[in-house]
């Protein structure tokens, strides 16, 4: 049944996700003062629908706020906790390392090994990942090194779209 505040001849109107930044249809609401919010939208994951943060927010024509809170939440616990994690490896004597068991079957599907400082792992489902502790580590810190490249990048993304926001309603046909 169509929306009672659109009529079915009306064309779809797109805004842009905030947090996402790709187009999706906007649709009325009373939640917000712009009275519209970008409609509902995410990606499947193990079957299930896990929605975006930005589905049912002000679009990126008419607010920033989320994407400030999006980058916030970046710098200051992702970037921190994965900055952590790198020092926390590159001092490890003990790496816990889940592997997918595949040469030695585990109920989950996955089990644990543990790589020591000076000691060979002998285990067929590790060995596709380090043989050694210095391997895993080397190994984990570039893996986590680059994750740190990356969000640093994200940010920097962020950094720039919310530097050049302006408001533009009349994108979406609505009054500024």
């Amino acid at each position: 049944m169509p929306s009672p505040f659109v009529p079915p001849s009306a064309k779809k109107v797109l805004g842009t996700c905030q947090a996402c930044f790709r187009r999706f249809a906007i649709r009325p609401t009373r939640r917000w003062p712009s009275g519209v919010e970008v409609a509902t939208h995410g990606f499947r994951r193990s079957g299930d629908l896990e929605g975006c943060p930005g589905a049912g927010q002000p679009p990126y024509e008419i607010s920033v706020e989320l994407t400030k809170l999006s980058r916030s939440h970046l710098a200051h616990v992702e970037l921190v906790g994965l900055e952590a994690r790198k020092r926390e490896l590159e001092t490890a004597d003990e790496i816990d390392l889940v592997v997918a068991a595949i040469a030695r079957p585990a109920p989950e599907g996955r089990r644990a090994v543990v790589f020591r400082r000076g000691r060979t792992v002998d285990d067929p489902d590790a060995a596709r990942f380090a043989r050694t502790f210095e391997e895993a580590q080397r190994n984990l810190v570039a893996s986590v090194a680059f994750e740190i490249r990356e969000l640093k990048q994200l940010i920097a993304d962020l950094d720039d779209r919310i530097a050049r926001w302006r408001p533009a309603p009349e994108k979406l046909g609505l009054a500024p």
